[in-house]
């Protein structure tokens, strides 16, 4: 069968991604195989390694345990040129973060840097979802995310604005330390143009209420 990279799209004249499917289940079926995607991945072939990037992240979304050891080859891949490596990257990266919460809490700024400045959307969005899913490990998670979560919230017009507050659930969740603030901001929302962002909004304030019941919370100040 030789090399499993040689069965990648780019390096099998796929212009599909179909190879790299069938790849991604080689290694769900023999994680081993994961060790030669890795050789791939930090390649200096950005085909090749885009292609392995996106089987990391096909593996992660199946079996996010077998990726894990390779946290640190995809934390690397955020520094690459080429957009498509970035993206997948980080989109492997949220679907273990929640697994990896020790190796997220050094490149919070950088995953903050890349939500606010990189050029590719998906960048931004996972690297939003790798807060939320990092938030919801601990307290101490939770409180590490509280700043960067505010910030995503108000990025590129709030785009991620919804995802990010559902990330200040975990906060809440944890302590309540900012309880206040995140109740002010959720109130601020309840009538959001965006009904995704009206929801989490509504999610925060019960969230907030239901750990103090008062005659003067958070939902009756909405109401």
């Amino acid at each position: 069968m030789g090399s499993v990279l040689s069965q990648l799209s780019s390096q099998c004249g796929d212009r599909t991604e179909q190879s790299n499917v069938k790849v991604a289940f080689l290694c769900l079926a023999e994680p081993a195989l994961l060790g030669e995607i890795r050789g791939g991945l930090t390649s200096e072939n950005d085909l090749l390694a885009g292609d392995c990037a996106e089987v990391m992240t096909k593996v992660a979304e199946e079996q996010p345990g077998t990726v894990v050891p390779f946290a640190d080859d995809l934390l690397a891949g955020l520094g690459r040129k080429k957009a498509r490596i970035r993206w997948e990257c980080m989109h492997a990266l949220a679907l273990i973060a929640g697994r990896i919460p020790g190796k997220i809490t050094p490149v919070l700024r950088l995953v903050d840097r890349l939500i606010h400045t990189d050029k590719s959307v998906v960048v931004r969005h996972y690297g939003v979802q790798t807060l939320v899913n990092y938030a919801s490990t601990s307290r101490h998670a939770a409180m590490n995310a509280y700043d960067f979560l505010g910030r995503a919230a108000g990025a590129h017009q709030g785009k991620f604005m919804h995802l990010a507050l559902e990330g200040l659930v975990h906060v809440v969740k944890f302590t309540d330390d900012y309880d206040e603030d995140i109740g002010r901001m959720a109130l601020g929302l309840v009538n959001h143009k965006r009904a995704g962002v009206r929801k989490a909004a509504g999610r925060l304030i019960r969230e907030i209420d239901e750990k103090r019941p008062d005659p003067d919370g958070f939902q009756s100040r909405k109401d």
